[in-house]
């Protein structure tokens, strides 16, 4: 997409000259005679410019043009003018030229101008060059084609008719802020050439497309409550399925990755491949071997993927500490006498204690749970008040201490079982 250089012109110009060493304005000073006065650079294209000083009365003028400041002028016409004004074409994009203006009267040559470097509008930058080459919580990196010739770049946020913000660099290169899980549109990348007058010659403004800074981080990470964590140890096999739940306040991310250190935090044991999908499954039998009965660490970060195919990686997420529930079987469950039944489980590492849960009447829409608190000693539980033939529901969650920090088990799972007593 392109803009034309004229859109706001004046305001992108005075921010590039704000930030310059001004030079000395070359303006006319007389070689002999009676001196031109005020000439400058009015307007520019890619072909031509346009020059003009201050007029007298009774005086005309011949204007002459060189590529050269010492040597090679050339009279733009045979014959003099009394216009203060003068539109040079057939020139070059992105070049620099030397005018110089002789004043006449009566046909007479009675001063001449200093040379006076004037320049033609650069070539634009190469819109298909544009690409965004990273992407971070706070900032937002950009590359292009070098453009023949020109003194510097603009990237400028342009809102409406007005621009929000503007960037000058010297490089084909440039970053501008940004914020986490945020994308912007509107990013124009303008080339431009400056003269020694400090007249600037403004290119066509190119669109950078879509810019993405990195994502936000996910919710509900391993969530059993939020349905983002599967560990069902009772099952055969004991995959461990996590999740996660993008934050719908902020753009989705492209991509995931995840890491899974043992529960102390010290060792990683690992670091998923990058996935677009909202989960992984963690069935490596060795990590699984070493989290089974204990638990372990979990983090996460995201990428968006922007134009060019750069990945814009968030941080990693704060790590979370994942204790599995006690491992309950229905081959565990035994009945002990006409009323009761003992529940038996695999102890996990670090327990303080274990809370154990049932219920009488499990299939019940508003089950009444009951909670009883067991010595991390025990393994077992002996569930009373039972009736013959019926169906109760068991599960127990541990409570765990690690590195001075107390945590709790997620309940994933419950088993349903038929008391019969023998």
């Amino acid at each position: 997409m392109r803009r034309e250089k004229v859109f706001n012109r004046s305001l992108l110009i005075l921010a590039i000259m704000s930030i310059m060493l001004f030079a000395m304005t070359i303006t006319a000073s007389a070689a002999s005679g009676r001196a031109v006065t005020n000439l400058q650079q009015t307007d520019d294209t890619k072909t031509g410019v346009t020059v003009q000083w201050s007029g007298n009365y009774g005086e005309e003028y011949l204007v002459y043009l060189s590529q050269d400041r010492s040597s090679g002028y050339q009279a733009l016409s045979s014959y003099t003018s009394t216009s203060n004004k003068k539109y040079i074409y057939n020139l070059q994009a992105g070049r620099a030229y030397y005018v110089i203006v002789q004043t006449y009267v009566n046909k007479q040559l009675v001063g001449q101008s200093d040379p006076l470097q004037v320049i033609t509008t650069p070539e634009s930058v190469d819109y298909k060059s544009i690409k965004q080459t990273s992407g971070t919580k706070n900032k937002i990196g950009l590359q292009w084609n070098r453009v023949s010739g020109v003194t510097g770049y603009v990237v400028a946020k342009i809102s409406g008719s007005k621009v929000e913000a503007q960037y000058n660099v010297t490089t084909n290169k440039a970053t501008v802020p940004a914020k986490a899980g945020t994308h912007y549109s509107g990013y124009y990348v303008y080339s431009y050439k400056r003269s020694e007058s400090n007249y600037i010659a403004l290119g066509y403004g190119q669109s950078t497309g879509t810019l993405y800074s990195a994502p936000v981080n996910p919710q509900y990470v391993a969530d059993a409550k939020a349905g983002t964590l599967i560990w069902s140890p009772a099952k055969s096999g004991n995959v461990i399925t996590i999740g996660w739940k993008a934050n719908p306040n902020y753009d989705y991310p492209t991509g995931y990755q995840v890491q899974i250190y043992s529960l102390n935090g010290k060792t990683r044991l690992y670091t998923t491949k990058a996935t677009t999908k909202t989960r992984v499954k963690i069935n490596n039998a060795k990590v699984r071997k070493a989290i089974n009965n204990k638990g372990f660490k979990v983090r996460i970060r995201a990428y968006k993927e922007a134009n060019g195919g750069a990945k814009c990686w968030s941080d990693w997420s704060a790590f979370k500490t994942i204790i599995p529930q006690a491992c309950v079987k229905k081959s565990n469950v035994t009945s002990v006498s006409s009323t009761a039944a003992k529940v038996k489980w695999k102890k996990v590492a670090n327990t303080k204690y274990y809370l154990v849960y049932y219920t009488k009447n499990p299939y019940a829409s508003n089950a009444k749970w009951i909670k009883k608190k067991v010595s991390a000693k025990s393994s077992s539980y002996t569930i009373r008040g039972l009736k013959a033939y019926s169906t109760f529901g068991v599960y127990v969650i541990p409570v765990v201490k690690v590195r001075g920090k107390t945590y709790r088990g997620q309940a994933c799972e419950y088993i349903r079982c038929s008391y019969y007593y023998r």
